[in-house]
């Protein structure tokens, strides 16, 4: 194998092309497999994308179309035929993806100046009292933005943090820290490894007793309440609001349990 390249990252070329939309399933696993190998033949691709000849053959013709291949011509042997291609070499990525690479710098630039748009509005218009839904795909990035606009401090109340047990977050709720901010975690049910983990990420973490209905307060002014979501595996999706009876409650709560007040049970 070329490079100092690892195997696991032709599966994370597949991974990131499925997840930003680029490609589909089976398109994007025969990309992957003609990176690894520098071309891919039919075979190659009913193999890594589980299809039949004819549809591999399609899926290869896609990519090429797409820009992602190129097709090998070779003479017919049968009278009246044509050139066709059963061998496609790869266009490296760099070079695949340079339009799409430039489009999502510049969609990175714009979304910034669109989100300080948006709180600006938020600024100027009237609090927000709605209650608004969050699907999972929806619940990290949205709590991570909330935590970066925050100015004084962050509370999380939950039992064991699975929810809230992701690198991304935890690593938001770090930073919030290194602002200065103060960031609390109150748990009832964190093992001593957990404990371990959101200390080094400088958060105060404190136990209280009984268990109690996780959420997060950011600068006490916008609440969220984790809630389950999907029919085959759990995921969390999240209750966001601003409602102001429904912030002081949590708010008050967070004040009882600080002073070593038991929750209910």
């Amino acid at each position: 194998m070329g490079g100092d390249v690892e195997q696991n990252e032709f599966s994370q070329l597949k991974t990131l092309l499925e997840k930003i939309g680029l490609l589909p399933s089976d398109e994007a696993a025969v990309y992957a497999e003609a990176v690894r190998k520098g071309s891919v033949t039919t075979s190659d691709a009913g193999r890594v994308a589980h299809q039949d000849r004819s549809k591999a053959g399609t899926t290869l013709r896609h990519l090429a179309e797409k820009g992602f291949l190129r097709e090998r011509v070779r003479e017919s042997t049968t009278r009246g035929g044509r050139g066709h291609g059963d061998v496609y070499s790869v266009l490296p990525p760099k070079e695949a993806l340079k339009d799409k690479l430039e489009a999502t710098e510049d969609l990175r630039a714009l979304a910034d100046r669109l989100d300080q748009h948006l709180e600006l509005l938020a600024a100027e218009g009237e609090q927000d009292e709605d209650v608004w839904r969050l699907h999972p795909s929806a619940l990290a990035p949205t709590i991570i933005a909330a935590i970066g606009a925050a100015a004084a401090g962050i509370e999380v109340v939950s039992n064991d943090c699975s929810w809230i047990d992701r690198p991304d977050v935890l690593s938001a709720l770090g930073n919030a820290r290194r602002r200065g901010l103060r960031v609390t975690v109150y748990a009832s049910a964190l093992r001593a490894t957990d404990k371990g983990r959101l200390r080094s990420h400088g958060l105060t973490v404190k136990s209280i007793e009984g268990r109690t209905q996780p959420f997060l307060l950011v600068d006490r002014r916008v609440l969220f309440i984790p809630i389950r979501m999907g029919s085959i595996t759990t995921d969390y999706g999240a209750l966001q609001t601003a409602n102001r009876y429904m912030v002081d409650n949590q708010s008050a709560f967070v004040d009882r349990v600080s002073d070593g007040r038991r929750v209910g049970k």
